[in-house]
């Protein structure tokens, strides 16, 4: 079969005749049914982004061969995904306070601000201050 990919309407006809079988060839190469329609996608995208016409006596042969290729980038970056993930798996968890930490955290400076404003300004702050807060200078 001899084709000219020239125009959109070619890779059309190409995708429309050949899409199935690309699909099938990356599906054994990849084993993911979906990234092998991602890589058959960008394997047409490509051929409608290019600036030449191409001359085409075995479409299967140059479909395949640029799928090839992005197939080759496909596993370069799952391998740096990998790689990645494996790092971030061996740094260690951040060490932050929990939730209850840091809510008695926020307690005690609260009450350290109402214990200052009372002792500062006692009319303004007391009906703010709970009961609990209300203590005589020199006590807990």
């Amino acid at each position: 079969m001899s084709n000219t990919c020239s125009s959109p309407t070619a890779v059309a006809d190409l995708y429309q005749s050949h899409h199935d079988w690309l699909c099938g060839w990356l599906y054994r190469k990849v084993g993911n049914a979906c990234d092998a329609a991602d890589i058959a996608q960008s394997t047409f995208l490509r051929l409608l982004t290019r600036h030449h016409s191409v001359h085409l006596n075995e479409p299967r042969a140059y479909l395949a061969t640029i799928a090839r290729g992005l197939v080759v980038d496909h596993w370069r970056r799952r391998e740096l995904e990998h790689a990645w993930l494996e790092t971030l798996a061996a740094m260690p968890e951040p060490e932050a306070p929990s939730p209850e930490t840091r809510l008695l955290f926020l307690v005690q400076d609260t009450d350290r601000a109402l214990r200052f404003l009372a002792r500062t300004q006692p009319i303004q702050v007391s009906y703010l201050t709970p009961y609990w807060v209300r203590v005589g200078p020199g006590e807990p």
